[in-house]
């Protein structure tokens, strides 16, 4: 009964982390109404192997560290003092909101597709970005610019 206890307290942990609307996920709705939905299909697959991937990579480290009283004492107040910016931070964004940019051009029909594999390849890449380097605006027009360079690559 352990087992399953824990299995669903983890899926509905996921199933949390993954209704939010961050960048991967407006990728996955700007790719589902621009291109259909294979293609959001594959960048979602991507982004969660990606995800997945992070993930494990982050409770092995963690619960090594986590051992230490005082590493969890410094990740405790660490984290609140995060915390508490990044709610200052959304506070001060939603009294005084940013405008977005314009939105230009159309999508191109006549660029050439991927394999499903090499996409999902490319999608899972995308997951690993770093998303702090990457603004809202522009991680559609990166996304395709990778892609698209690989398929002009390897033709």
């Amino acid at each position: 009964m352990h087992a399953w206890s824990l299995l669903s307290d983890g899926f509905f942990l996921s199933l949390s982390l993954c209704l939010d609307i961050g960048i991967a996920n407006v990728a996955i709705i700007s790719l589902v109404l621009s291109h259909g939905f294979k293609p959001g299909l594959v960048l979602g697959l991507g982004t969660c192997f990606g995800d997945l991937f992070y993930a494990a990579l982050a409770l092995a480290g963690m619960s090594a560290l986590l051992q230490f009283t005082p590493v969890r004492w410094i990740v405790w107040i660490g984290g609140a003092i995060v915390l508490m910016f990044l709610t200052w931070k959304m506070a001060r964004e939603a009294l005084f909101p940013a405008s977005a940019p314009p939105v230009e051009g159309e999508a191109d029909a006549s660029t050439p597709r991927q394999s499903y594999l090499k996409s999902l390849a490319c999608k899972i890449e995308f997951a690993g970005m770093d998303p702090t380097t990457q603004s809202g605006a522009d991680v559609n027009a990166h996304l395709s610019q990778v892609c698209s360079a690989r398929v002009e690559v390897e033709a």
